[in-house]
């Protein structure tokens, strides 16, 4: 008898997702092609921070092993494996794999007439789950109005949680903010990378106050227009002034659309983490330079806030430095998520910065 689905999850998903994946290839059959069709199938890191669905898939059932729902393996092994023929790139960056679900519990339902032998649980509690997982919107509003709350509602609510929300926490807890920092900055370049590319850039660095912007600056060769070091010319020490920004970022300004009308590419090194600001920032900047230039992110590596303040504390010793307090390194910590989840569209390039 056949190893069934169950069994075969069971005895695999604790190795790690690079093992887990050549396992599933060497078992031959349908595991092999649904690692053929989704291990390179990318999703949109604002929904999906491991980007490629064979990785979601694995989250999601470690998720499932996490909670000790083992009959909804199955479920949880075929649910997106539809995107491999729904999976879109829009020319705006957008990324859709409408009607997937239909396509998935197609497949499953395919399997299932092939090799029945296989599934432990009641395919048709499976088939329903898979069919209607994209269904469980917020409120359950799909399931209110068509009066939905049918048997299989608790199990599908658990598999939503998984799906949705543990395979998340899982990913940040096994890969980490900076490996989802990489992510974000790989989904950009599949998306854009086609626009055609300028000789003169403004490089923006990007990441939180105590990230290593200013000490590791990773672009050497231009000038760097700092907002701190204007602000000490002004104030005669590095330090925040309400009254005085509007002075700063003017002159800030000034100094980048001189640098870029005369042809010569240049940095900006601020914090830049609020998409809102960044934007109309650059829009004024593109206003007032009639010549052609490129903007490129550099996101400075993910570093938690209170090892953010620690480093500001211990420069503070050392050099004039701004004294940024804890709860404004957590707005910024904020604001840059916001960012990392829409994904940086008002830039033409992204790049990780290594240091």
């Amino acid at each position: 008898m056949k190893m069934t689905i169950k069994k075969f999850i069971d005895n695999t998903i604790d190795l790690d997702y690079d093992e887990w994946t050549e396992e599933m290839y060497q078992a031959g059959g349908f595991y092999q092609d649904m690692v053929i069709d989704t291990q390179d199938l990318i999703q949109d890191t604002n929904y999906h921070p491991e980007i490629f669905v064979l990785k979601h898939t694995y989250l999601v059932l470690r998720a499932l092993k996490e909670m000790n729902l083992p009959e909804l393996y199955e479920a949880g092994l075929f649910h997106d494996w539809g995107k491999s023929e729904s999976t879109l790139l829009h020319t705006n960056g957008k990324i859709t794999s409408y009607g997937h679900a239909d396509i998935s519990e197609s497949k499953l339902m395919k399997i299932y007439s092939y090799v029945p032998e296989i599934f432990d649980t009641d395919i048709n509690i499976t088939k329903w789950i898979v069919k209607r997982h994209m269904d469980f919107d917020v409120g359950h509003n799909r399931f209110k109005n068509n009066d939905k709350y049918d048997e299989p509602y608790d199990l599908l609510k658990l598999f939503v949680e998984a799906d949705k929300e543990l395979s998340r926490e899982l990913f940040f807890e096994e890969f980490g903010y900076d490996r989802y920092f990489k992510n974000v900055i790989d989904m950009h370049m599949f998306k854009f990378s086609g626009k055609p590319a300028q000789m003169v850039k403004l490089y923006l660095n990007i990441g939180i106050s105590g990230s290593g912007k200013s000490t590791n600056n990773v672009i050497y060769d231009v000038p760097v227009v700092s907002s701190d070091n204007i602000r000490k010319d002004i104030l005669g020490y590095v330090g925040f002034d309400p009254s005085k920004e509007g002075e700063v970022w003017s002159i800030v300004k000034e100094r980048i659309t001189g640098y870029l009308s005369s042809g010569e590419s240049c940095t900006l090194d601020a914090t830049n983490v609020n998409r809102f600001t960044r934007i109309k920032f650059l829009s004024y900047i593109h206003s007032q330079v009639n010549n052609s230039f490129s903007t490129v992110g550099i996101i400075y590596p993910y570093v938690d806030v209170y090892e953010a303040r620690r480093r500001i504390e211990k420069d503070l010793l050392f050099k004039d430095r701004s004294d940024v307090p804890i709860e404004i390194l957590k707005k910024q910590q904020k604001n840059l998520m916001d960012s990392m989840k829409e994904g940086f569209t008002d830039l033409d390039t992204l790049y990780y910065a290594r240091y």
